[in-house]
């Protein structure tokens, strides 16, 4: 689970305490909620520029239904980073999720995407520490 984070008086995060009042005024205005863990995995990929608009669409009408299918899926974000790099932000409920969706990427970028198989994206996964997000 997300641990609960206190600002200290100089300015750093102290993990496994509550928030306390008067450590700072940003801290005060910021309250903190605990929230059940969220799971994250990042891919990021190199393919040729001129692909960036294809493989866009395969992941939209391939990949995506197949990952909203999996337990636990949360979010689902396709970025262009420019340059030739497309990156994929996906959140879960679950460590277990979060590692199995990398596993269908791969899997289906082998089979369906051979365009991304031939550099294998730079992979990132990991519980998310801090969420925020407005009402």
């Amino acid at each position: 689970m997300a641990p609960w984070l206190r600002l200290g008086r100089r300015g750093t995060f102290d993990a496994g305490m509550k928030a306390t009042a008067g450590a700072s005024l940003l801290h005060s205005t910021l309250p903190l909620v605990k929230e059940a863990a969220m799971y994250v995995a990042i891919r990021r990929y190199r393919i040729p520029l001129n692909a960036v608009t294809e493989v866009t669409e395969q992941v939209e009408t391939g990949f995506l239904p197949l990952l909203k299918q999996l337990p636990g899926f949360r979010e689902y974000y396709w970025l262009n980073a420019g340059n030739g790099y497309l990156v994929s932000v996906s959140m879960f409920e679950s460590q277990d999720a979060a590692e199995e969706s990398t596993r269908m990427a791969a899997d289906y970028v082998r089979q369906f995407i051979p365009a991304l198989a031939r550099n294998p994206p730079e992979v990132t996964e990991g519980e998310v520490l801090i969420h925020s997000k407005t009402s």
